[in-house]
């Protein structure tokens, strides 16, 4: 997926740093996580998953954590719009 649909989704990125462009819309530690090597893809996936199904101290305090007020706009969105089109 693209960042911004992950983050539309409410949801927090993990992402391969490729550089410059990335980082303006990923901050490390902020909104997602940034890899650049393999060594740091593991890390990043243990420090995800240790503590699964609860949810990570990674994510805790993340800006796009499924908290995020972004993800309840868009529920309000779909009941104001779509749904009374889709549903009646």
């Amino acid at each position: 997926m693209k960042v911004a649909d992950l983050f539309g989704a409410g949801v927090p990125v993990c992402a391969l740093d490729y550089g410059i462009g990335l980082a303006e819309r990923v901050r490390h530690g902020d909104n997602g996580l940034l890899f650049s090597t393999a060594q740091q893809l593991s890390d990043v996936l243990f420090d995800l998953f240790e503590t699964f199904p609860r949810v990570s101290r990674c994510w805790i305090g993340c800006a796009a954590a499924p908290a995020n007020p972004r993800a309840r706009r868009g529920k309000r969105g779909w009941v104001r719009e779509a749904k009374p089109v889709l549903l009646g």
